[in-house]
């Protein structure tokens, strides 16, 4: 049964991706991260930062950041670096490698605190819809989200990514972005290392109704 003071809107948006995102800044929009919030998180003691591996490590990032970005845009999903229009902001984004990406996004504002939930579904090559779900939620529901948030302390939390396991393609790949107070602060885990978001991710996937499997891990 649903609560009374739940409201939900469902659609689907049909699109169709015409091409690979590139850097060209007077024909796309900015890149969705800090590139060297992506650099990854081996140890880097003793690197000199114009050396050969680290410009490789920084060239890897660039590349995630390309790929993460070209996701969330297939999702419609907005830049959240630099945001304004919300109080705070959360999203949880989900890029399975052989199942459906996933954005679960919460926005408070003055007037309602809303979820909102996509799923990208592929049809054929180049061609795919989203399912795309917003319920507005209850005071209590953003409570419970924003004490999740205080337990990670979430602007303080480092991403965790070894440099030779970083495949968003072949491993499932967790992002955890949030606005507040004019602060964005983001962290990403690989499937096996994100034992610390699932907490968040349950509660999320719960108030959007959603049902999230990892059988691609």
């Amino acid at each position: 049964m649903k609560r009374l003071d739940q409201v939900k809107v469902t659609w689907m948006v049909m699109a169709l991706w015409v091409g690979p995102l590139t850097c060209d800044a007077q024909h796309h929009p900015p890149l969705y991260f800090e590139t060297t919030d992506l650099v990854d998180s081996f140890d880097q003691n003793g690197l000199l930062v114009d050396s050969v591996l680290m410009k490789h490590r920084i060239e890897r990032a660039e590349a995630l950041n390309m790929a993460y970005t070209r996701n969330l845009i297939k999702l419609q999903e907005p830049r959240l670096l630099n945001a304004t229009g919300a109080d705070e902001i959360y999203r949880l984004t989900l890029l399975r490698p052989s199942e459906n990406p996933i954005a679960l996004r919460v926005e408070r504002t003055e007037e309602n605190i809303l979820v909102h939930a996509k799923e990208q579904h592929m049809i054929e090559e180049n061609r795919f819809f989203i399912d795309y779900e917003q319920i507005k939620l209850t005071e209590n529901d953003w409570k419970t989200l924003a004490h999740q948030i205080d337990q990670l302390e979430f602007f303080n939390l480092k991403s965790t990514l070894p440099g030779s396991r970083i495949d968003h393609q072949t491993n499932t790949i967790w992002i955890l972005e949030g606005c507040k107070s004019n602060q964005y602060h983001m962290a990403q885990r690989m499937h096996d290392q994100a034992s610390d978001l699932r907490a968040t991710l349950k509660t999320l996937s719960s108030l959007a109704e959603m049902e999230i499997g990892f059988g691609g891990r």
